[in-house]
């Protein structure tokens, strides 16, 4: 199966095989695949998240630009990117305040043609230079005539193509168009940074910078249950109290969720559930588990819609009934933990280092500070036996 061509079940294989990417500042989950060219570092990207022509992505450590047109399908976006074998420096005062500037850029003797896919010769002592669109505001500030140190040569702005152009449609790739240039003693080949005459002037942009966060990426579901997503949605440090969401299942028939979040478990199995705010997305894996016949009882955070515990924190858990109203009828519950099918090697011991705190229908568990994993924490009574699977994490995992 060609899982770029294919988009049978994406979301669970971008959840499955996907890979943590940066594009324009924003991670994201993506499928990379390579492109068959000897050559030329290419990759094709594919995700679920909206992203442009001339857009900087981060992966395995090196800056790329999407140069290809963007194809979306439904709600999947693919694309080809190109790796950047080059910075173009120079001093600026951004925001009043001086600072050396980097645009990521691809350089060749000749440069790709977006509109014909072929290479085009350059003459002579001339580079082509490819940037993004998204660099738009630092490309913007060089003048004709900039001069620019690359690989111990000087080179001065020949001219700037297609800068129009993307302005009008907000993305693509810009060609800056370089000479050879002669060096002078003000030029420093020590930190490869040319002396030029005018220093640029940039004013950074205070543009939208959209989040989403769910408080858990797993959540266990019995059949014809419901479960309530909760987000976090913010632009930028602002949080969004009524954000519009859109929500995307993998699988209908194991699980149904409407326009508010509420999950409905339909099926045992699993799926996942794409999240979007604005340009960003967020995905939740959803396990429906089988209906325990004469269970009463269901084990709950004492602090939300919770299944997980932050490397180093406290958790209160509690029985609770079924329809998650408290137990006022005097039922005493004996709390254990046990190891859980997911990871065979960590045992819970490893995970939980305390249970304190401990009441007739509620305990509280200390995470360790430095093993993740899964594990089940038991309520027993009697004959009563219920389970929880809770996991512990990092402050910044999702």
């Amino acid at each position: 199966m060609n899982i770029f061509n294919d988009d049978s079940n994406f979301v669970y294989l971008l959840n499955a095989m996907g890979q943590k990417i940066v594009i324009n500042n924003i991670e994201v989950q993506a499928l990379i695949s390579n492109q068959k060219d000897k050559t030329i570092d290419y990759k094709k990207i594919k995700t679920i998240v909206p992203y442009n022509t001339g857009d900087i992505v981060e992966f395995q450590g090196y800056k790329w630009i999407i140069i290809s047109e963007v194809v979306k399908t439904n709600t999947i976006y693919k694309a080809i990117m190109r790796k950047c074998n080059n910075l173009l420096r120079y001093k600026a005062k951004v925001d009043g305040i001086d600072r050396v500037i980097s645009i990521n850029s691809i350089i060749d003797k000749g440069t790709l043609s977006i509109a014909e896919g072929k290479y085009i010769s350059t003459i002579g002592n001339e580079l082509s230079c490819q940037v993004g669109y998204s660099q738009l505001n630092i490309i913007k500030a060089v003048p004709l005539g900039f001069r620019f140190i690359l690989n111990g040569t000087l080179w001065s702005v020949l001219g700037i193509d297609n800068i129009s152009s993307v302005v009008n449609e907000e993305q693509g790739v810009i060609i800056i168009k370089l000479k050879s240039d002669v060096s002078g003693v003000d030029d420093n080949f020590t930190t490869g940074l040319a002396f030029n005459s005018v220093t640029p002037v940039i004013t950074t942009p205070i543009g939208n910078n959209f989040t989403i966060e769910l408080p858990t990426t797993i959540t266990y579901i019995e059949q014809n249950k419901t479960f309530q997503i909760e987000t976090i949605c913010r632009n930028n440090s602002t949080v969004i109290t009524t954000p519009a969401l859109t929500f995307v299942v993998s699988d209908t028939t194991i699980c149904s969720v409407d326009t508010t979040g509420l999950i409905t478990g339909i099926k045992v199995g699993t799926t996942a559930i794409t999240v979007k705010f604005e340009n960003v997305a967020a995905i939740l894996n959803v396990n429906i588990t089988a209906v325990i016949v004469g269970a009463t009882y269901q084990i709950v955070s004492s602090t939300g819609s919770y299944d997980y515990i932050n490397l180093s924190a406290l958790r209160t858990w509690k029985c609770v009934n079924n329809d998650l109203t408290a137990i006022t009828t005097g039922e005493v519950f004996t709390f254990t933990l046990e190891q859980s099918s997911l990871n065979p090697t960590i045992t819970s011991q490893m995970l939980i280092i305390l249970i304190d705190n401990i009441l007739p229908t509620s305990c509280r568990l200390n995470a360790n500070t430095s093993v993740k994993g899964s594990f089940l924490l038991v309520a027993t009574m009697g004959s009563t036996v219920i389970k929880k699977q809770i996991r512990i994490k990092g402050l910044t995992d999702l």
